[in-house]
């Protein structure tokens, strides 16, 4: 913590980048540089510093915002470092949201190989299906992510 005075106005700055401002025998206001976002609209941006402070906070990481977990927004907007954050922090690679899809789900839908890797490894569930019946592997296909659907069969044959 840094305090500091300019004349009647005291400036605290506490751990996370807040910042108090203290008027001298005057009400206490206090600054956050960053919006007050849900930990899913922060997964969805990749704006760790702002997950850490909702984390933190007591922000339930497999809480469903819009039907989905914030895993699944941040596998979406492929923010790798996110998703590390939250796996790290509890999050549940197998936790559905609305219609069943799971973080794979949507890692196949976008083709992203380095998050589909990165959740298998991590023990998502190649036959897990959404409320339609569908695996990842079947999106991927759909969506003709060539790639994706090579290292889903390749996980599939182990």
């Amino acid at each position: 913590m840094r305090i500091r005075r300019i004349g009647q106005l005291i400036a605290v700055v506490i751990p996370l980048g807040v910042l108090l401002w203290v008027w001298q025998g005057g009400p206490l206001r206090l600054f956050d540089p960053l919006p007050n976002i849900t930990l899913g609209e922060a997964a969805s941006s990749g704006e760790d510093t702002q997950m850490r402070k909702a984390l933190a906070a007591g922000a339930a990481v497999n809480g469903l915002g819009s039907g989905w977990t914030p895993l699944m927004q941040a596998v979406d907007g492929g923010h790798l470092s996110t998703i590390r954050l939250l796996l790290t922090s509890g999050a549940e690679v197998n936790q559905p949201g609305s219609h069943g899809w799971t973080a794979l789900h949507v890692a196949a839908k976008r083709g992203r190989t380095d998050v589909i890797e990165l959740l298998l490894a991590q023990g998502a569930q190649l036959q897990a299906k959404t409320a339609d019946g569908r695996s990842a592997l079947q999106i991927a296909e759909a969506g003709s992510h060539r790639a994706a659907e090579r290292l889903l069969k390749g996980w599939e044959s182990r």
